[in-house]
């Protein structure tokens, strides 16, 4: 099932969120499941990049502007041989969204219960929102 999940590209200078897909490899019937999808997804992705830093290409020349307008120079290696636990990972993601720390929305609508019932159409438009809090003194 594929949908499609907003993002913000740290590069794009408009600050512009735009839809990206996602594979998931189930149908997910609650938020836990779409979590845990998610997670799965992520994980796979990442393991692909590292498999392609492997063999290392120079920058394109396009690629070398876009880092540079960025400011931010990454040559797409990793530097960690460490296996990413899918589970633990998911129990992680799943607490953030229980915290509050994270935010799903589907359209105009917040989800919020784990087990609640959740039919998604294919195509569907997720967002997730991170929080960050600001610390500092008032005085």
């Amino acid at each position: 099932m594929t949908i499609h999940v907003m993002l913000k590209n740290p590069s794009n200078l408009h600050r512009a969120v735009k839809p990206c897909p996602m594979v998931l490899t189930s149908e997910p019937h609650n938020l836990r499941e779409l979590i845990t999808a998610c997670v799965d997804a992520c994980i796979t992705a990442y393991r692909e990049r590292a498999k392609e830093s492997q063999n290392p290409t120079p920058l394109s020349d396009e690629e070398f502007a876009g880092m540079e307008a960025l400011g931010k120079f990454a040559f797409g290696v990793h530097y960690t041989d460490r296996e990413i636990d899918p589970a633990k990972a998911a129990a992680t993601a799943l607490q953030a969204v229980e915290d509050g720390l994270v935010r799903i929305f589907h359209g105009e609508e917040e989800l919020t219960e784990p087990d609640a019932p959740l039919t998604l159409p294919k195509g569907a438009t997720l967002t997730f929102i991170r929080l960050t809090f600001l610390t500092g003194r008032m005085w």
